[in-house]
């Protein structure tokens, strides 16, 4: 009986210590799992920071317009970082690697066309015959809507990001600028820029079809996705720099230059000339070229303020009386004020009375809008710069450039609600046309319009 319950208490023994060894076993796997689990999470972060520093020493090699871009670039590219990491954090499936259905896209929400998606400084707004002043992040800039920066300002608008033929536009200090931008029967995006002075930086998402156009004062440019910054003096020459894609430059004489990546083209008194370069050489050309054109512009800038001063004056009751004309056909602005208010979608067959009734009189009103707006806007910017003591005196009618800009903006105010009056009828007349081209109603005469036409014509 002893020798039996020995051996018994051996077996017991052997089997406890298998058991024991079992469950040792186990264990150390699934450290081991938690372990590597913790490696390939902890690579995955480094990884992550690793994008995140190349964006962000991307960023710092742009231009001054680029730069800003980059830095953008480098905040989404944060964002979605910590969102991946918050993800994994809760045993989620990380946002990089899952596949949205087209149901789950339509559910993220976009910005509206016009958003102001970043300011600093002053910003006004002409809309409607009213000065817009107090602006916010979130605020929409519409088709029309000139959008001012005043000196040491800056903004940043979205029109359509994201989408063909879209994009984000950034002004710098002193830009003056508004845009019209619609889509087509055949689903291409069509959008119009007028630069009435300033600069800005444009990133154009990718066009299927469709177009993305810039009108200066010396050149239209012609854009087919792309990164790029236009520069305009008040003198009217112009640069463009462009960082990606290309750019098309059209100049009034017909020429058209192709300004590539890593290029830039420069208009001067009507005359186009291209420069390639390294793409990194673009900041320094760019920054180097500002300075040189306006200190060299320092010495004509009293000049060209009683050129531009000379032009408003005349200008201004030619808009003032051909409005007259227009407010006599008030009854069809309101109609259609008012339809367009309530949702009406027309088609291009209405209204065709009201329209052919009104056209003449809206033709001469533009004749004169597009006349007067650039000189105006282009004394806003030379009023800045009287400011900082450049361009002051006598002008040649003898009145003095102090006394001039002491009550520029009380003096100039009927003329800008007017200018605004007169944009607002054009974007109902706009919207009454539906899609036919605009030109239509206006015949030949609407070539006299110079920059102003490319509102009326439905391809570029």
């Amino acid at each position: 009986m002893k020798k039996l319950f020995g051996t018994i208490s051996i077996l017991c023994l052997v089997v406890c210590i298998t058991f024991i060894s079992c469950k040792q076993s186990e264990a150390g796997k699934t450290s081991q799992g938690q372990s590597a689990s913790q490696t390939v999470h902890q690579d995955a972060n480094v990884q992550t920071e690793n994008t995140t520093a190349s964006t962000s020493q991307g960023s710092q090699q742009g231009t001054e317009g680029q730069s800003a871009q980059g830095s953008a670039q480098g905040s989404s590219t944060q964002q979605a970082t910590s969102q991946q990491q918050q993800g994994q954090q809760q045993g989620q499936t990380s946002p990089a690697n899952t596949q949205q259905t087209p149901s789950q896209q339509d559910t993220v929400p976009r910005r509206k066309i016009g958003e102001i998606v970043f300011f600093d400084g002053t910003v006004t707004i002409a809309r409607k015959g009213a000065t817009v002043k107090n602006v916010q992040i979130g605020d929409t800039v519409y088709t029309f809507d000139v959008v001012t920066t005043g000196p040491k300002s800056k903004l940043e608008i979205d029109l359509a990001a994201g989408t063909p033929g879209g994009g984000i536009v950034k002004l710098t200090e002193n830009t003056s600028f508004y845009f019209d931008t619609k889509v087509l029967d055949n689903g291409a995006r069509k959008t119009v820029i007028q630069l009435l002075a300033g600069a800005v930086q444009v990133k154009v998402d990718k066009l299927a079809n469709g177009s993305f156009t810039i009108a200066t004062d010396a050149a239209t440019l012609g854009v087919r996705g792309t990164l790029f910054i236009v520069d305009t003096i008040p003198d009217g020459t112009m640069m463009v720099t462009c960082a990606e894609g290309f750019v098309s430059v059209k100049t009034e004489d017909g020429d058209d230059v192709r300004a590539p990546a890593g290029s830039a083209v420069i208009v001067q008194d009507g005359n186009p000339v291209k420069k390639d370069m390294p793409p990194e050489s673009l900041i320094g050309f760019r920054n180097d070229w500002r300075k040189a054109m306006y200190d060299a512009f320092a010495s004509k800038a009293l000049n060209y303020t009683t050129m531009y001063a000379g032009i408003v004056d005349s200008q201004t009751s030619k808009l003032l009386s051909a409005l007259q004309k227009l407010r006599s056909h008030q009854a069809i602005l309101d109609m259609w004020a008012n339809d367009k208010a309530s949702g009406k979608e027309p088609r291009f067959t209405d209204y065709m009375t009201e329209k052919k009734t009104i056209a003449p009189a809206l033709f001469e009103v533009l004749t004169a809008l597009f006349a007067i707006e650039r000189p105006y806007y282009r004394l806003l910017e030379l009023k800045a710069l009287h400011a900082s003591g450049i361009g002051t005196g006598v002008m040649k009618d003898g009145r003095s450039t102090t006394a001039y800009f002491s009550d520029f903006d009380t003096k100039t105010q009927a003329v800008v609600t007017a200018m605004a009056e007169a944009r607002e009828a054009l974007k109902l007349f706009a919207w009454a046309a539906a899609g036919s081209p605009l030109g239509n109603f206006f015949g030949a005469k609407a070539d006299s319009l110079g920059t102003g036409n490319l509102f009326f014509d439905e391809e570029f």
